[in-house]
């Protein structure tokens, strides 16, 4: 599954490999883009997609470490939401595992000044941290995933 297109986000990004690249999509009406330590990936929320319409979901860009293939993920949005916006900011706020978005202009062009937290609840089982597996699915093992730390 991939995102519907967006205009103008673009990153560079290295997630398995000392080589960076650059992740871009083209046209005139930008996405907010940020790369989420917590997720170890890159996050797109809004912009435009195909045809105009201003949107307001949220997608994971990530690098499967076996095959190195690209996979978007949607990020399922739960509780109030905010409006669909063009041109947002949006940054990762580690010490409490979010993404804070703020501004962007709305469908009808009205600039918008809120801001928005989005805090981490993930729909997979916490990691155990001696089993040696990977329960929590982000591909690190008991000692070696962050929430074992």
């Amino acid at each position: 599954m991939t995102p519907p297109r967006r205009f103008n986000a673009m990153m560079t990004w290295a997630p398995f490999s000392s080589q960076p690249r650059v992740v871009m999509l083209g046209g005139d009406a930008p996405a907010a883009m940020v790369f989420s330590p917590e997720l170890s990936a890159i996050v797109l929320y809004g912009g435009i997609a195909g045809g105009g319409t201003v949107m307001r979901d949220m997608w994971t860009l990530t690098t499967d470490p076996v095959t190195q293939d690209d996979i978007w993920v949607e990020i399922e949005q739960i509780g109030e939401l905010p409006v669909a916006r063009q041109d947002p900011r949006l940054a990762a706020h580690r010490p409490v595992d979010s993404l804070v978005l703020h501004a962007g202009t709305s469908a009808s062009g009205t600039r918008l000044d809120d801001t928005w937290l989005f805090q981490y609840r993930s729909l997979v089982p916490d990691e155990i941290c001696d089993n040696g597996s990977d329960d929590d699915g982000d591909r690190r093992i008991d000692g070696k995933d962050p929430d074992c730390l």
